[in-house]
């Protein structure tokens, strides 16, 4: 009888047959004996008696025939008179939870029938009530009731006849998830600032689990503040005097080889508030007044709030002042205590019934409109479509705005041998016809703009320009006349 374990990888595919093949002392040559064997044994016949074989078996699957395996050592054929035990299928290594049935089996021929025992560790087991076995059409069975811790270790399978022993080992390794037990509820808790916060769980799993306590997903250290303690199978976690920063989800973390599992206990300390959320946001500045905004606390203390204070300090002076309170929903103020030009900062408080937050501070700002009036129009002004009474001024827009858009554009003239500016009208383009010019006076012109602020600076220009007639080349001759 020959017998094999099946290869490591099976290359993605189902192993289909197992091909064996042999050859003499004498005989370099492997010859095919079988290429359709499904098992991992095979009987192999019409072999010489007395004569020594070397044998190899090679896999194959649906993409093709793997390696084939080293050679046995020779092997010599007995008269058919009797056969040593061999391992047709070997145990398997096999993993079973705490009180879980287990069964260990393995194959094993022989002639005549050998006898089986079986070994734990070494040591002929003794068949108490959990464990029972049996040896029938080949197949040798050994089971396991219920497992508990102890019942891990090496299982050997030892088969014996007139004509020698052989056998085969694996190892049962015994598992149980780890788990905890403790009250429930601590899974929520919310305490006032300096009381005690302790968590004591039992602990469950084999191999026994190891412990880790984390705060917010980071491990935790055990301190003075925060003791954690380890004893036989029981973990404990306690905080004696706890603090607002204490707040949190500390998780207790088991594993073990079987797997591992993880318990939330939420702490909510009972304090003042987180200070608001920055940046503070100047929403409106005006010489008269300013208008902030804010964003609520990430951690309102475990309370709702009850109110934002607002506080303002010109940075010539060290001291704030309260200029106002808002509703625990309204994250807006309108500061009308403000001098124009004067330079502030503010900082804003939020309150619940434990106490008053840190305050968050502004930068810099100045109590003045942010916007501008409008540059002046970009020169130069030119001119076109002159007559001898009218012309078209143009021009380009301002370089700057003022932050605002522009409303339109004013033009003026003046005669060059006057003081007195004269509008001429609004437009809301860049140009405008100019009517109701003296032909050959002279004349100045300048071009305001204007947006929500006020009036940009003039442009003007650059030299006097006289009104007349523009000279234009002649039109076509008419049709020639022409004789026969």
């Amino acid at each position: 009888m020959l017998s094999w374990k099946p290869p490591q990888s099976d290359g993605g595919s189902k192993i289909t047959n197992y091909i064996v093949e042999y050859h003499d002392r004498n005989t370099l040559r492997w010859i095919l004996y079988s290429d359709t064997v499904q098992d991992t044994f095979t009987k192999v016949e019409g072999l010489s008696p007395d004569e020594e074989y070397m044998f190899r078996v090679t896999a194959e699957n649906e993409a093709g025939k793997g390696d084939p395996s080293q050679g046995t050592k020779y092997i010599r054929i007995q008269p058919k008179a009797g056969e040593p035990p061999v391992i047709l299928e070997h145990l398997m290594d096999k993993t079973v939870g705490v009180k879980k049935p287990a069964e260990l089996t393995c194959r094993i021929a022989g002639n005549p029938t050998p006898a089986v025992k079986w070994l734990k560790n070494g040591k002929d087991l003794v068949m108490i009530s959990n464990f029972s076995a049996e040896f029938k059409d080949q197949k040798a069975t050994l089971r396991i009731k219920e497992a508990s811790t102890k019942s891990g270790g090496k299982y050997t399978c030892k088969a014996t006849n007139p004509h020698g022993s052989t056998e085969t080992t694996c190892t049962l390794s015994v598992q149980d998830l780890p788990r905890a037990e403790f009250d429930e509820k601590l899974r929520t808790v919310r305490i006032n600032k300096q009381e005690e916060f302790k968590v004591p769980c039992r602990i469950y799993g084999f191999p026994k689990p190891t412990v880790t306590w984390l705060r917010d997903g980071a491990p935790i250290q055990s301190t003075k503040h925060t003791l954690i303690t380890d004893k036989d199978d029981t973990s404990t976690i306690t905080i004696h005097s706890t603090e607002g920063p204490d707040s949190g989800v500390y998780t207790l973390e088991l594993k073990n080889p079987a797997g591992s599992v993880s318990y939330d206990f939420r702490l909510r300390v009972l304090d003042k508030p987180g200070p608001p959320e920055p940046p503070i946001e100047f929403l409106e500045t005006a010489g008269d007044h300013i208008t902030l905004s804010w964003q609520p606390p990430l951690d309102d203390g475990g309370s709702p709030l009850t109110t934002y204070i607002v506080e303002h300090c010109e940075t010539t002076r060290t001291v704030f002042i309260e200029v106002g309170r808002t509703q625990p929903d309204t994250t807006t103020f309108r500061d009308p205590d403000v001098t124009e030009a004067s330079e502030y900062l503010y900082r804003i408080s939020a309150a619940n019934e434990y106490g008053i937050s840190t305050p968050l501070t502004s930068e810099p700002v100045v109590a003045r409109c942010p916007y501008d009036k409008p540059s002046a129009p970009e020169g130069p002004l030119k001119t076109a479509k002159m007559t001898d009474t009218s012309l078209v001024l143009a021009w380009q827009k301002p370089l700057s705005d003022g932050g605002r858009p522009i409303i339109d554009y004013t033009i003026e003239k003046r005669e060059a041998t006057k003081k007195a500016w004269i509008k001429v009208g609004t437009t809301e383009s860049l140009s405008m016809e100019v009517s109701n010019l003296k032909s050959d006076n002279a004349y100045m012109f300048r071009v305001t703009c204007r947006n929500e602020i006020g009036n940009s600076p003039p442009l003007s220009s650059d030299e006097p320009i006289t009104v007349h007639a523009q000279i234009q080349p002649p039109d076509a001759p008419s049709l020639p006349f022409t004789s026969m």
